[in-house]
């Protein structure tokens, strides 16, 4: 999602699907933006009939997702487990790997550690609750690479 990204919560109801129709009409005529069904998804409840969901969906036209992300902070309706943060510990593996070519001194090393690598978790742990294991993970990289 960009800056220009927007989350709406609703009940799943046929008046809802309306207003915010309507709200989305009302915003592309004041803007001048039109709101791209393409780029657009919907998630619903786990408990929500599936028929329901499709009615839904059919009447914006937008796709259904079970689950999205925004911000790269997964969005997620039960406990986090260390999948839904694969992304962290690939960003971390892949700096570790791209260093890892050159010859770098201890200080170096460190010095990369406490400026790269301990900084690309921070933003989603600042956000989320993120499984123990997943951080383990990442300690065990940068012990590997110092």
């Amino acid at each position: 999602m960009f800056a220009d990204d927007i989350l709406m919560f609703a009940p799943a109801t046929c008046k809802a699907v309306r207003a915010l129709n309507n709200i989305f009409d009302v915003y592309s005529n004041w803007s001048g933006q039109k709101i791209n069904k393409a780029k657009s998804s919907i998630c619903f409840s786990k408990k929500m009939k599936r028929s329901r969901k499709r009615m839904i969906a059919n009447k914006w036209g937008f796709r259904t997702q079970a689950e999205g992300k925004y911000l790269g902070i997964p969005l997620i309706s039960r406990r986090p487990v260390k999948a839904d943060f694969q992304h962290i510990i690939d960003s971390v593996r892949g700096r570790i790997s791209s260093w890892g070519t050159r010859y770098l001194s201890l200080a170096g090393r460190v010095t990369l550690i406490n400026n790269v690598l301990t900084s690309i978790p921070i933003f989603s742990l600042s956000h989320t609750f993120v499984p123990g294991n997943v951080m383990a993970e990442i300690e065990k990289l940068i012990r590997r690479f110092l």
